[in-house]
């Protein structure tokens, strides 16, 4: 087990490169953080970008990866440590929301939307190394009614694994304890080719903004207060099952392992439990003592876990399952 040091705040985003050599840390605030798992040093801090604390994505084959940035999706060389910010080609000015890579690496989905669009469009992107950002397909989003989705944000969280459908959560600010805070209300489906809406269903109240997809596709998990709602991903439309978690704490990040045998769950608490994906039982706990836990990531070949806490700490260790 190592501990990573990092800027103090919530780490609510880990990735992991695909020879899973570094470790991408955001959120709270910190713009980008990167450490070298194999000597446990941070690469230090970027500056002249703004990032948003969005999660960080690794190209699946190129040593690239990319983050959510002002007016732009932010490049970084893992080889060279030089970052740049990606315009549309062509639309320098343009706006670039909640970028989702696609599984082969090709390119993005993103959600653009303005004062006058409030439900915003849905983007295709093509990526290609050096060159600009360009458009593949753009489409309005749209509800199966014409005001199912009215007055609703969307959130793009991920492809699809077989990258054939990307997934939305969508939702709206409400005013709440003396506060902003968003709830989200529906789930949709759509296709990557198009963009044309396949599937939607509403989310349980106090849905939190985390997902994950099993890595053959069939399921999709989302959490509610100390629950995980199980979607079976072929109809959605259908009650998703529900896995109460052990304790009070509310769920705060869930990721697959890449052998889709388990499901990793971060609580509001010091432990990361590995849930047996066959039962929906806890099959294992890890209790690590540096804060609240934000954040989960598997490295892609699963030998590796990293979670994030509240105090700006990461630790990572070996996965024995």
């Amino acid at each position: 087990m190592i501990e990573l040091a990092g800027a103090k705040g919530d780490v609510t985003h880990l990735a992991f490169s695909p020879d899973s050599r570094l470790v991408a840390g955001s959120g709270g605030g910190r713009g980008l953080e990167l450490w070298d798992v194999t000597t446990a040093n941070k690469w230090g801090k970027y500056t002249g970008i703004t990032f948003h604390d969005w999660p960080i994505t690794f190209h699946p084959t190129q040593p690239v990866c990319f983050m959510l940035a002002l007016n732009g999706l932010a490049e970084i060389e893992t080889n060279t440590k030089k970052a740049s910010v990606l315009h549309l080609a062509g639309q320098a000015g343009s706006y670039i929301g909640f970028p989702a890579m696609m599984p082969n690496g090709g390119g993005f989905v993103c959600h653009t939307a303005n004062h006058l669009n409030q439900s915003g469009n849905f983007k295709r992107l093509r990526w290609t190394r050096g060159k600009p950002l360009r458009l593949v397909w753009e489409v309005k989003v749209t509800g199966p009614t014409p005001r199912a989705l009215q007055g609703l944000k969307s959130y793009i969280f991920c492809v699809m694994p077989h990258g054939k459908t990307f997934l939305t959560l969508f939702g709206k600010h409400v005013h709440r304890e003396r506060r902003y805070l968003l709830e989200l209300t529906h789930l949709t489906m759509h296709s990557s080719r198009d963009g044309e809406l396949l599937q939607t269903t509403k989310l349980p109240s106090d849905t939190a903004l985390a997902m994950a997809t099993s890595p053959d596709s069939r399921t999709v998990v989302t959490c509610h207060n100390n629950n995980l709602c199980v979607w079976v991903a072929a109809d959605m439309t259908g009650t998703p099952r529900q896995v109460r978690g052990n304790n009070r704490s509310q769920f705060t990040a869930i990721a697959f392992h890449p052998s889709g045998k388990y499901l990793a769950a971060t609580s509001n608490d010091a432990t990361v439990k590995l849930y047996d994906t066959t039962t929906w039982q806890v099959a294992k706990t890890f209790t690590w003592n540096i804060g609240r836990m934000r954040s989960i990531a598997f490295s892609p070949d699963g030998t590796l876990a990293a979670a994030g806490s509240d105090t700006g700490k990461v630790v990572v260790w070996d996965v024995d399952v």
